[in-house]
């Protein structure tokens, strides 16, 4: 009886598809004759924008919070971001709306880069992370980030904020 079921199961694997998800997909088939970190990494970062495609708004679920500030490793602002994927996409592009000046001014930014702020104890020590990382926002998580803005709000000046339209590739 043993010998049958594991005769099925392997049958089954045989018919069955055993893909990852897209972006290792696209990896693995440019990965020939690649010899160094680098290549493999740069391989990686190209293949999040090819297979990346707009992510029809019906199918958009995120939350989000929001703050406008002085940027952590510089006088400028920035806008500081938390985003709650919901989600089977995996996100490489959101579009930010940015309303100020009480609804007089609107600005938008594309946002590519999602380096997470560290908010543990302590000092955050090794090697960098692969950039593939960064570049997206995997499916059903929650990520705190940062990006340049231009506007500097007053303390009593209304202001809000939208992630209005989206990338990303559907995540196996």
């Amino acid at each position: 009886m043993t010998k049958f079921l594991f005769g099925i199961f392997v049958s089954f694997l045989s018919f069955s598809d055993c893909r990852a998800n897209p972006l290792d997909d696209c990896t693995l088939e440019n990965m020939r004759g690649v010899t160094s970190d680098a290549a493999a990494k740069f391989i990686r970062e190209s293949c999040l924008g090819k297979i990346s495609s707009p992510i029809p708004t019906e199918e958009l679920k995120i939350a989000t919070k929001g703050a406008i500030g002085k940027d952590q490793y510089s006088t400028s602002n920035a806008f500081y971001l938390t985003l709650e994927n919901n989600t089977p996409y995996a996100l490489t592009e959101i579009m930010v709306r940015i309303v100020t000046g009480n609804g007089s001014k609107t600005s938008e930014y594309r946002v590519t880069r999602f380096l997470q702020i560290y908010t543990g104890p302590g000092i955050v020590t090794g090697l960098p992370p692969d950039p593939a990382s960064y570049m997206q926002i995997k499916p059903f998580s929650t990520i705190y980030f940062s990006f340049p803005v231009n506007e500097n709000p007053d303390k009593n000046e209304k202001w809000s904020f939208g992630v209005f339209s989206a990338k990303g590739y559907r995540a196996q």
